[in-house]
Parts: C-alpha cells; sequence; structure tokens
C-alpha cells in the first residue's frame, strides 16, 4: 500500500464515489468531481471545526485550521487569501528559474564522483530549501533543518493514530514559529513573502500574528510539496527512462512536468468539515460530518482523465489536485513546477545517466507522498 496505493484507490473509486470510514470517522470522497466541489465549495465545507462550534483534537489543529480560526469572516479569509496569494505572484518566476537551474548544476557537479548519494537529502531537500528561503524572504539555513521542521509537523497530523506524536508536531511548529519570526525581523533586507505582507501591515485589516501563521502554512505547502514532488518524479523517471528521453522535447516539457504530478503527485488527501446538511452525489452528509477527499483517487479518475495509469506526456486538459488546492496548489503550480523543470533539463544535460542504486524508502505519512530515501548515482 505504501509503495504503490493506486490499485487500492482505484478499487475503492469503482465501488464508492462517496464512503464512511469508521477509523477516520469522516466520509471518503474517491471521484474528482466531487473532490474538486468539496474544494471549492466553502460555504457547505470548512477546514476549520471551530467555526461550525466544535472542537478538534490538537492533531487535527493543523496550521491550515490554526491560520483561520481567529474570528474572521468568509470574506476576511478570502482578503486573506487573495494578499498571501498576490505575495505570491509578485516572485520574478523567471529569475528564480534561472537560480534552480544554477542549483541544480551545482549540486550535480558536487555528487558526479560520489559513488551512491540520497536524492532526496543532496538534492530534494537543499533545492526545496531554497525555492522556500526566496519565496518567503527566510534565512536559508543548512537544508536538513527545514526537512526536519516539515516531517515534523507532517508526523504531528497523524498524532490520532500515533499520541506519541503529539510532542513532535508541536516542537515543529514551534520551531517553524522561530523561522517565521526572524524573517518577519528581517523583511526588508530579505524581501519575499514576508515583506509584502508585512509592508501591507499598516493598510490592511488583518493581525500581525495571522499573517504569520498563514505564512506557517505557505512554507509547508511551499517545501513538503516541492520536496516530495522532486522525489516522485525523480523516481518515475528513474524506472521510466524513456519518458526522461522524450521530455527533451520541448513541446512535451511543460505538458510532461504537470502529468507526472498527476501520475504520482505529493498531495494525498486533504480534510474538510461539513458546515450543514447536505449530499455529495446522493449520499446524505451532516452538518459536523468530516470530509476526506482523496486527492490521490481523483487524479485518477478515468471520468476525468483518460487511460488515468499510463503516463500522458502531452495530456490536455490536465486539471490535476497533485499539488493540492487553494494556496498550496498555487505555491505548488508557480514554483514545483519551477524546480522539476530545472531538474529534467539538469538531468537531459547531466554527462551520464542517473541511475537507482538501491531501494527507495517511502515517508510514512498519511497527508503527503514523498521518499525517505532515494540511493542514486552518476557513475558509471
Amino acid at each position: 500500500m505504501l509503495e504503490d496505493p493506486y490499485p487500492f484507490y482505484a478499487g475503492l473509486q469503482q465501488r464508492h464515489a462517496v464512503l464512511w470510514s469508521e477509523g477516520m470517522q469522516s466520509w471518503l470522497v474517491t471521484r474528482y468531481a466531487e473532490c474538486r466541489d468539496v474544494l471549492n465549495d466553502h460555504e457547505r465545507f470548512t477546514q476549520d471545526r471551530k467555526q461550525i462550534g466544535g472542537t478538534a483534537s490538537e492533531a487535527r489543529q493543523n496550521l491550515q485550521a490554526s491560520a483561520l480560526s481567529d474570528g474572521l469572516d468568509p470574506a476576511g479569509e478570502k482578503a486573506l487569501r487573495r494578499l498571501i496569494v498576490n505575495s505570491i505572484h509578485s516572485q520574478d518566476i523567471d529569475q528564480l528559474a534561472g537560480s534552480i537551474r544554477a542549483d541544480v548544476d551545482r549540486l550535480f557537479a558536487a555528487l558526479a564522483s560520489r559513488p551512491v548519494f540520497d536524492w532526496m537529502t543532496e538534492v530534494a531537500a537543499p533545492l526545496a530549501a531554497a525555492i522556500t528561503a526566496e519565496l518567503l524572504g527566510l534565512r536559508e539555513p543548512e537544508p536538513g533543518t527545514f526537512k526536519r521542521v516539515s516531517e515534523a509537523i507532517a508526523q504531528g497530523y497523524n498524532a490520532d493514530v500515533k499520541p506519541e506524536n503529539s510532542k513532535v508536531g508541536q516542537d515543529g511548529r514551534a520551531q517553524l514559529g522561530a523561522l517565521i519570526e526572524d524573517a518577519w525581523g528581517a523583511a526588508a533586507d530579505r524581501g519575499g513573502a514576508v515583506a509584502v505582507l508585512k509592508n501591507s501591515a499598516d493598510t490592511n485589516e488583518f493581525s500581525t500574528n495571522r499573517m504569520k501563521e498563514n505564512l506557517g502554512l505557505l512554507f509547508n505547502g511551499s517545501f513538503a510539496a516541492i520536496f516530495a514532488a522532486c522525489g516522485n518524479v525523480a523516481l518515475t523517471l528513474l524506472r521510466r527512462p524513456d519518458v526522461l528521453d522524450r521530455l527533451r522535447d520541448p513541446a512535451l516539457l511543460d505538458t510532461g512536468i504537470d502529468e507526472l504530478i498527476r501520475y504520482d503527485g505529493p498531495a494525498q488527501v486533504t480534510s474538510r468539515v461539513a458546515t450543514q446538511d447536505t449530499k455529495i452525489r446522493d449520499v446524505a452528509i451532516r452538518a459536523g460530518d468530516g470530509v476526506i477527499a482523496l486527492l490521490a483517487a481523483a487524479n485518477r479518475d478515468p471520468e476525468e482523465f483518460p487511460e488515468p495509469n499510463e503516463l500522458v506526456l502531452d495530456r490536455k486538459p490536465n486539471r490535476h489536485l497533485g499539488f493540492g488546492w487553494g494556496m498550496h496548489g498555487c505555491v505548488g503550480q508557480a514554483f514545483g513546477r519551477a524546480a522539476l523543470r530545472g531538474l529534467v533539463t539538469g538531468l537531459h544535460e547531466a554527462p551520464t545517466p542517473l541511475r537507482l542504486a538501491g531501494t527507495p524508502v517511502r515517508l510514512r505519512a498519511t497527508s503527503v507522498r514523498s521518499l525517505d530515501s532515494l540511493p542514486v548515482t552518476f557513475a558509471e
């Protein structure tokens, strides 16, 4: 299941578009159209149980929920999200793409003579850290710092199943808070999304704490998604060198990157709570019920994607949910694609082909599909 969950998702999808999970105490949504509806309909489905007068366990009070829990009305939430998304769009993507290519070339040159190295530690982590630091305006630490913080937060999400993960998640959030505080204090010198939000603080209605919390969400949406995507795509290309070769065609590069993300993307699930009695397809959902959109299943839905288990490099349209939706999706689409283009082009230009040098190990996490380690080599 951890190595290849897609046959399980396909079987689930064939039997049920919507089904109740006793173990997760939530409705599972498997079909693309219904997943999109759940993610888009903020009146019927919210990310924060406290908005409907309920309470949530500490494990479920993730960054995204806490960032929306200060009593903002729906219009205020939308305005805050728009402000953050505009801070993302203010970044110079072309300049960032050039920086990514330079980073990839530097990393590959340093690793060329190594008999074996871990792609996740030596390539995915530093690349995701560099992009995240530039996006937010964070001081770029040793790449392992971002990786440890992101993984600790992800483990915290599973604290309902593993209570011992609660403390790990708390520590991760505290470390992330320190990174955001540091960036906020140095915003004028570093630029990035932190500077955009801080410069608007006198003219918007949002508290400084609320903006900082949303920057925490932006961090997780950037680093975790880009890190995971870099590993998933690399493993697919290692197993399918014919696909890497076909991506030498400039006409296929952009659509091919999107298809690789759809095929094995980082976002697996996302959760909501029903704000009112409603229906998904013909299934009655009560106010207060948990609803989990299975994004990975949606991305293989044959009703939306013909030949869903095939890599169709010129697939159009390709409205996948591989980077999630909303602010996470915005970060992924803009910066994750740039990172993956840089990696693919770098692999094309490497003096020797990248090869597997051991058995990949998957990260044990429910919300993100990522590799923990990927042993590889450029050595002949």
